[in-house]
């Protein structure tokens, strides 16, 4: 998503590969994605930059599955990594319509002893897909003038895009607080 958005294209590869993998090493992450740049330069290179990765850290990436490359491949790393990503859903390109078919991969991947992490995915309902782990920027809903509160098991949403909050730092702490909260209420679960 990083890449992909930045520079608008003027970045070098082969350079941010290596910075990524140098990073990876140096900080001694135990938890990284493939670069899922498919849409660039096509799911066979992405595999070949996975494997250069694995190869260069000794370690398995999180392999992150896009519905464009297809059912059989989301069994395919799911028989060979304990730990997946599903893609596109802050992009929409899995349509809130097609929701339903989250729970279902879910439970192929928890067949196979897969974990899965939703990237940009924090719905209000996000708990009943069956994600091991999501993440998402939602948190930082001043951005759009958007103010959360969480009660009750629920994340309650104020809009207030049509004004200009006061300030927006104290908002984003408050937002970022009740997302705290709601993280706290979903591990329980």
């Amino acid at each position: 998503f990083t890449f992909m958005n930045s520079a608008k294209g003027e970045v070098d590869l082969n350079k941010y590969l290596d910075d990524y993998i140098a990073f990876i090493k140096q900080k001694r992450i135990k938890y990284f994605f493939e670069l899922d740049i498919d849409a660039i330069v096509g799911l066979e290179k992405v595999e070949q930059i996975r494997r250069k990765i694995e190869f260069k850290t000794r370690k398995k990436v999180i392999p992150v599955w896009h519905k464009s490359r297809g059912i059989e491949k989301f069994y395919e790393i799911c028989r060979e990594y304990d730990y997946i990503a599903i893609g596109g859903l802050a992009m929409r390109d899995i349509k809130r319509k097609e929701y339903h078919h989250l729970r279902q991969l879910n439970r192929i991947a928890k067949e196979h002893n897969t974990k899965v992490h939703g990237l940009g995915f924090t719905t209000k309902d996000f708990m009943k897909y069956g994600f091991y782990s999501v993440d998402s920027t939602s948190w930082q809903g001043d951005r759009f003038g958007i103010v959360y509160q969480f009660v009750n098991g629920e994340m309650r949403t104020f809009n207030y895009s049509n004004r200009r909050l006061a300030d927006s730092k104290k908002a984003q702490l408050h937002n970022f607080k009740q997302w705290v909260q709601y993280q706290n209420y979903a591990e329980r679960f």
